[in-house]
């Protein structure tokens, strides 16, 4: 009787000198994470271990993945960068979803989301007519964010007209690469109309309190 071949235990090797580059999912710090483990070997040129965030006021522990192919995933997942406290819940949470949808393989369940909080964008945006292709034409005569960035986010499959439906074929061929450039997208746009916005009232804010006596 053939005697099955042991399997080989994970591989442990000394811990990383270098920090990893990766954006911290806890404050959006993009100066890389810090080893606080052994890099432990699971497959080839694939490892996992802890790391925590190298911005002193955040020092957040993260779990820490690195593919063959330099994919990195970290645990708790990336969420949406900057404050959230002014962008309207049902876009929050589309893109949240979609987040943790790519996060875990499901991109066509990711790029769903991504479409769905980008018309949810637009609508609370009051810009309501047309496709949403259209639509982000529209909205994009009211921020000051690049065109060029505009018109490619346009450009994306996922996000033309023939793709409103989940049915399209369209969700047949779409790729991580294409559902994190919506995300990204989408999140430069969350802070052209959101963040800015809090920015200026902080401002203001500031002013009339110089300004009472």
């Amino acid at each position: 009787m053939d005697v099955p071949s042991p399997v080989s235990p994970p591989q442990r090797g000394a811990a990383s000198d270098h920090k990893s580059p990766a954006t911290c999912p806890y404050c959006g710090y993009t100066g890389g994470l810090a080893p606080l483990s052994e890099d432990t070997v699971i497959g080839h040129n694939t490892f996992i271990s802890v790391r925590r965030c190298t911005n002193d006021e955040c020092r957040g522990v993260v779990f820490y993945y690195r593919g063959r192919e330099g994919n990195v995933k970290t645990l708790p997942y990336r969420s949406i960068d900057g404050s959230k406290a002014d962008i309207p819940s049902g876009v929050r949470n589309a893109l949240e979803e979609a987040t943790i949808c790519h996060f875990s393989g499901c991109y066509v369940a990711a790029a769903l989301m991504v479409r769905r909080a980008l018309v949810d964008l637009c609508d609370n945006a009051g810009v309501a007519d047309g496709d949403l292709s259209h639509r982000l034409e529209l909205l994009g005569k009211t921020l000051v964010i690049p065109p060029e960035l505009l018109a490619g986010l346009r450009e994306l499959p996922m996000l033309a007209d023939t793709a409103a439906s989940s049915e399209s074929a369209i969700y047949r061929a779409v790729s991580r690469e294409e559902v994190q450039l919506g995300i990204d997208c989408a999140q430069a746009l969350l802070k052209a109309l959101y963040e800015y916005k809090s920015l200026v009232g902080r401002l203001e804010a500031l002013k009339d309190q110089r300004i009472t006596p």
